[in-house]
């Protein structure tokens, strides 16, 4: 909006100043060509002048000058001004003794302006004289006919009035081409405005749509500058809007879902408790299974709490040293009545020499429950191994299990928040919070597949003592 209140977009503006830029450089360029052309014209016409001046007087060194009146003086002078369009005349003093045009007696009814000219004589000085009544002034010179001799003096003068007719042909001819150069460069100017504008219109379009929550559309600009980088940009920062905002939808859709089934479980319990639908004589048992879908609840929504922190980089740690192998047998032994109830052997193959590492005991404890805890929810029969080695200055822990192992398509997915995978269970959390703590103790796990079957998961944590030998 500018001060007359007329709202004007981009590209008009652009187009504007574009074009205000040209004008102004046509302008200028202008001015500076007749200033040019004028002091080119003016400068021409003063040399043509001074070399009339320099015929003359070798003719007059050559030749008798003790009668200028004879024919033959005025022929030579008749025809030095017809030749060159410069007028001439002979002073002696202030006397007439010839001249080849009448414009003369102007310059000698001019007595101030007579004696400057006459004064300067004998420097290569030129005179201008406004003539009353004459569009153009004249310009003239005056000089010793003869360098030593008689004392007569030559005057030489030209109307300028050709010269100003050649200086505004020349002009017009500027102005025009300036003109049509205004002209074949309005179209250009705009095509190049649109074409630098058009993206930005795009994007704005773009932009309304996502402002709106639809991060489904995208920019279809070709081009290598900043636009198109800016675009890229956009259509990046588009996808991950999307995909944060599908992972909302997700999130929202997966903790109804895994609240809504332990709350249906304990609001039934309890309404068959309250209108005798269950026996007095089995309150115990129902009461109990309560109290299991509140603690289910109450797991999920810790870890809900605990992923949140961590994403945030708002969890507290209790950093300390510590032997690593020490906290897998520690981990593995409290797994080993879960292992024994489902018939499953649970071996763990870890070095004598202590693996010393920085980090937070509870926390590195826990990936270790949730990695066994997630073998054996898919290991019905078989075996699982934890085994530990060093590598490359770093703590490398391993969990292979003979269970349903992953599907290929999955692999990708599993450490992601609420993925269940195609064989469903557990709420999709535990290894997602897995990542995240070993991620904060500058480690890294993945997972794959045994080619004979089975699940392989792999958790690198790095020394902070070099390894005992």
């Amino acid at each position: 909006m500018n001060r007359w209140g007329i709202k004007l977009n981009v590209f008009t503006k652009l187009l504007l100043v574009e074009l205000c830029v040209i004008i102004g450089l046509v302008l200028i360029m202008n001015i500076i060509l007749a200033w040019f052309f004028r002091d080119f014209f003016h400068r021409s016409q003063a040399q043509l002048i001074w070399k009339t001046v320099a015929q003359v007087q070798d003719i007059a060194a050559n030749s008798p000058i003790d009668k200028l009146n004879d024919s033959d003086w005025k022929q030579h002078f008749s025809i030095i001004d017809r030749s060159s369009g410069v007028h001439l005349a002979v002073l002696q003093g202030h006397s007439l003794v010839m001249s080849t045009s009448g414009r003369i007696n102007d310059i000698i009814n001019n007595p101030g302006f007579l004696d400057q000219v006459l004064s300067q004589a004998g420097q290569q000085k030129t005179a201008t004289l406004e003539v009353p009544g004459q569009p153009y002034p004249s310009l003239l010179v005056a000089a010793a006919l003869l360098p030593n001799g008689i004392p007569l003096y030559l005057i030489a003068y030209s109307e300028v009035s050709n010269t100003e007719l050649l200086l505004e042909e020349a002009l017009r001819f500027v102005w025009l081409a300036s003109l049509l150069v205004l002209v074949l460069a309005t179209p250009i100017v705009y095509l190049l405005s649109r074409n630098f504008t058009r993206p930005l219109a795009e994007m704005q379009q773009v932009a309304k749509f996502y402002a709106k929550g639809d991060f489904s559309r995208r920019l279809s600009v070709q081009r290598h500058d900043e636009m198109g980088m800016l675009a890229g940009i956009l259509n990046e920062m588009a996808g991950q809007l999307e995909q944060l905002e599908q992972n909302r939808r997700n999130f929202l859709a997966n903790v109804s879902h895994e609240l809504r089934t332990p709350l249906t479980s304990i609001r039934g319990f309890i309404q068959g408790m309250l209108d005798g639908t269950i026996a007095g004589v089995d309150h115990q048992h129902y009461l109990s299974r309560v109290y299991r879908e509140s603690q289910r609840m109450v797991r999920i929504v810790s870890d809900l709490l605990d992923m949140a922190r961590m994403r945030e980089g708002q969890m507290d740690y209790q950093w300390e040293t510590l032997n690593l192998w020490e906290l897998c047998r520690e981990a593995g032994e409290s797994m080993l009545p879960l292992a024994a109830e489902k018939d499953v052997g649970l071996s763990l193959v870890l070095p004598s020499n202590p693996a010393w590492v920085r980090g937070d005991y509870a926390r590195l404890v826990q990936v270790m429950v949730n990695i066994l805890d997630n073998a054996l929810k898919y290991t019905n029969e078989g075996w699982i191994e934890l085994r530990g080695t060093v590598k490359d200055n770093a703590a490398l822990i391993t969990v292979v299990d003979t269970g349903v192992g992953i599907l290929p398509h999955e692999l990708p997915y599993i450490f992601e928040r609420f993925y269940r995978g195609g064989f469903g269970g557990g709420t999709g959390l535990g290894l997602a919070i897995c990542k995240l703590i070993v991620s904060a103790h500058q480690g890294a796990i993945g997972a794959s597949n045994k080619p004979e079957g089975g699940a392989i998961f792999t958790i690198r944590i790095p020394l902070a003592l070099p390894a005992a030998t």
